[in-house]
């Protein structure tokens, strides 16, 4: 049987993370490293999974398990300071993870 069309489903997002959908949505995740870990930071191995498709990611998790933090330390210049954020967050656990 032939199909008469094609559609997408697509999950809705809550207001919290739809940026996270237009990102996906835009293809500049494809040649920009820093979106690509972007969504790859969200669940690594989930990431690996879906081929590394940022929809289908977002398909595939929850809301509640995307973690927001109030604010990100950051150098004089603006850089972001990775190593105090990892030290920040070194014991944070997600309920139910290994």
């Amino acid at each position: 049987m032939k199909a008469i069309r094609r559609f997408s489903v697509r999950p809705v997002l809550p207001a919290r993370i739809a940026a996270l959908g237009d990102l996906a949505m835009n293809l500049r995740w494809s040649w920009h490293p820093p979106l690509r870990d972007l969504f790859e930071s969200i669940d690594p191995a989930r990431w690996a999974t879906v081929g590394q498709d940022p929809v289908a990611m977002l398909s595939a998790v929850e809301p509640d398990e995307i973690l927001f933090v109030d604010s990100l330390p950051h150098t004089a210049t603006g850089k972001l300071l990775k190593t105090a954020l990892r030290e920040q967050y070194k014991d944070f656990r997600l309920e139910g993870a290994a």
